[in-house]
């Protein structure tokens, strides 16, 4: 429980499972639920994840023939690809993985 804003963190090792129990308490107890990555309003702020890697390439005079981007959800990729595409069309993605099938490791 985070005590400033009576926030409770919830913590699981299943994703599907995470999900899920999120979506339950928000129903049942008027949670707020954040979806990570499905979500327009997500992807669209990872838009500027796109808009930083033009800004950035363009400053140092160098063209982006192809962009590798991480991918666990998809929201990333599908922001920065939206942004990139309609800028540069004729940018190709990489998905880019981790071999080790979870998505965040307590470190």
């Amino acid at each position: 429980m985070l005590p400033s804003h009576k926030t409770r963190v919830l913590w699981s090792r299943l994703f599907d499972t995470e999900e899920n129990a999120l979506k339950m308490a928000q129903e049942h107890n008027n949670y707020i639920y954040v979806p990570p990555y499905n979500d327009v309003h997500v992807i669209a702020g990872q838009v500027t994840v796109g808009l930083e890697i033009l800004e950035q390439s363009s400053r140092q005079a160098a063209m982006i023939d192809v962009a590798f981007v991480c991918i666990g959800g998809g929201g990333l990729i599908s922001g920065v690809a939206a942004y990139l595409k309609a800028k540069r069309p004729g940018v190709k993605f990489r998905d880019v993985n981790s071999r080790v099938p979870v998505l965040m490791f307590k470190g």
